[in-house]
């Protein structure tokens, strides 16, 4: 049943980012936005991996990682919108 939700969330994930890839024009900034983003994806990837075997610590560290991520993220996207 794990496998199934896995599948039905990465199919439609995979295919928007191939998508997206194709239908944007690969400019610096667009690179930059693009590898600031990488972070994000890791730490959502791994709180969707995670398990109730795990320790709790470790979910925390993945919840800390993905807010200040999307800090960074945030941060970035407000200086290409201010220059």
């Amino acid at each position: 049943m794990t496998m199934w939700s896995m599948l039905l969330f990465w199919i439609p994930v995979c295919i928007g980012v191939v998508a997206f890839c194709y239908f944007v024009k690969h400019s610096r900034t667009n690179k930059l936005l693009m590898l600031s983003f990488l972070p994000i994806v890791f730490f959502i990837v791994q709180i969707v991996k995670h398990t109730y075997i795990e320790s709790q610590e470790i979910f925390i560290f993945y919840v800390v990682g993905l807010f200040i991520s999307v800090v960074f993220f945030i941060m970035i996207l407000s200086y290409f919108y201010r220059k």
